[in-house]
C-alpha cells in the first residue's frame, strides 16, 4: 500500500520562570488549535497545497507540479495526486517530504485548551466554532461532542479528536469558565494576530532549545500588556475606593443632619432659639 498518513505531535514544557510552552510538529492537514478562553488560534502549519504557497514553490523547485485535475477540485501534487505537500509514507509522491514543520507558542498565564484533530473535523467546523461548542465541557465530553457533531455535519473523512487542558493549577474548574475569578486579560495572547506568534523552530537551528528573537518580542509584548492591565486595575480600584469614601461621607452628613433635626430648635441656638421665660 503506497498510501500514507498525516501526523501532528504536541509537546508541552515549562521553564524556571513558570512559563508554559507548546511545541507542535506536524506533516499534513491534521491541525492543533489553542483556545485560551478569549482567543482561538492554530498552532501548526497547514500543508494543503491550496493553503501553503511556500510549499508549492518548494515542490516546483524540486521538479514537481501543483495543479488541479478538476477545475472545481483542490490543488494536488504531481506525481502522486496528493492534496498535501508533506506526509508520512506516500511513496508515489516523491516531492511530498516527511520532514515536519516544528513550531512553538508561549501560553497565557491562565493556560489553555489544545484541540488536536484530523481533517474530518476541520473540514466541517473552524477552530473557533469547535472552541465555542465545547467551551464548558470537560475534555472527554468535549472530544466526543466534536466527533458527534462532525458526523452530524456529514463528514466524509476519518475523524480523530484529542482534547487536552493545560492548566496552571489542580483546580477542578476550567479557568475560562469562571469569569468572575480571573481577569479576562489573563486569557489573552496579544501576539495572536501576528501570523508569526508561533515561530518555526527549524529556522532557528538544529538545537530546538535555542530561543529565537521572536520569543523576546513576545515576552516584551506580554510584559507591556500585563503592566497596562495592572495599571488599569489599580486605577479602577482607586476609583472604587474613592466612590466608597464619598458615599460614606455623604451618609455621615445625612446622619448628622437627621440627628440635628431630631433634637429640635432648642438645641440649635441662634435666632431659632426659644426665649427664656422667668417666673409665673
Amino acid at each position: 500500500d503506497d498510501s500514507g498518513t498525516t501526523a501532528t505531535v504536541v509537546v508541552t514544557h515549562g521553564t524556571l520562570d513558570n512559563e508554559i510552552f507548546v511545541t507542535v510538529a506536524n506533516v499534513g492537514d491534521s491541525h492543533a488549535y489553542l483556545y485560551t478562553g478569549a482567543q482561538t488560534c492554530r498552532l501548526n502549519a497547514d500543508h494543503r497545497c491550496d493553503e501553503n504557497k511556500a510549499e508549492c514553490e518548494r515542490i516546483r523547485a524540486a521538479g514537481g507540479e501543483v495543479s488541479r485535475d478538476d477545475p472545481k477540485g483542490p490543488s494536488r501534487l504531481w506525481p502522486g495526486g496528493l492534496m498535501m505537500s508533506r506526509t508520512l509514507g506516500d511513496r508515489s509522491a516523491i516531492q511530498a517530504i516527511s520532514t515536519p514543520e516544528i513550531r512553538r507558542a508561549l501560553l497565557p498565564p491562565s493556560g489553555g485548551r489544545v484541540m488536536i484533530a484530523s481533517d474530518g473535523l476541520w473540514d466541517t467546523m473552524s477552530g473557533k466554532q469547535c472552541a465555542k461548542l465545547v467551551h464548558s465541557k470537560q475534555v472527554q465530553q468535549a472530544a466526543q461532542l466534536l466527533v458527534n457533531t462532525a458526523h452530524k455535519k456529514d463528514s466524509r473523512d476519518d475523524i480523530t479528536v484529542t482534547v487536552v487542558d493545560l492548566l496552571p493549577t489542580d483546580g477542578p474548574r476550567l479557568p475560562w469558565t469562571n469569569a468572575k475569578g480571573q481577569p479576562l486579560h489573563d486569557h489573552e495572547l496579544p501576539e495572536v494576530h501576528d501570523p508569526s506568534f508561533s515561530w518555526e523552530l527549524s529556522a532557528v537551528g538544529e538545537d530546538y532549545r535555542d530561543e529565537p528573537p521572536r520569543l523576546h518580542q513576545i515576552r516584551k509584548q506580554r510584559r507591556e500588556r500585563l503592566a497596562q492591565a495592572q495599571l488599569y486595575e489599580d486605577n479602577m480600584k482607586a476609583a472604587a475606593a474613592e466612590r466608597v469614601a464619598e458615599r460614606a461621607a455623604r451618609r455621615r452628613a445625612e446622619s448628622e443632619e437627621a440627628e440635628r433635626l431630631r433634637q429640635g430648635p432648642l438645641q440649635t441656638g441662634g435666632k431659632n432659639r426659644c426665649p427664656l421665660v422667668y417666673g409665673p
